[in-house]
């Protein structure tokens, strides 16, 4: 994950439209820290920028069942609203 972190760094956080996200820099901890995911396929980096857009003012409207957000987005939204570790 550490080419995919750098990566992400890059192309998502030095991005102006998400350099100030708390929530692309939760996204980025949640894939150094989650074991299942090592990294983000094609379909994830596609659907990133749009996933941090459409939920920039918060995830209380993200709804799994209706998503059609890949399934690493979902186990984000799991954790996130699970842990307090990430409300920071």
């Amino acid at each position: 994950m550490d080419l995919a972190s750098q990566i992400y760094q890059v192309l998502v956080l030095e991005n102006p439209a998400f350099k100030n996200s708390l929530l692309a820099k939760k996204l980025l901890y949640f894939l150094e820290t989650n074991k299942k995911h090592s990294g983000l396929n094609f379909d994830e980096w596609e659907n990133l920028p749009l996933f941090l857009k459409e939920f920039s003012e918060g995830l209380q409207n993200y709804n799994q069942t209706d998503s059609c957000y890949p399934s690493v987005f979902d186990n984000f939204v799991k954790i996130v609203n699970s842990n307090i570790n990430y409300n920071n």
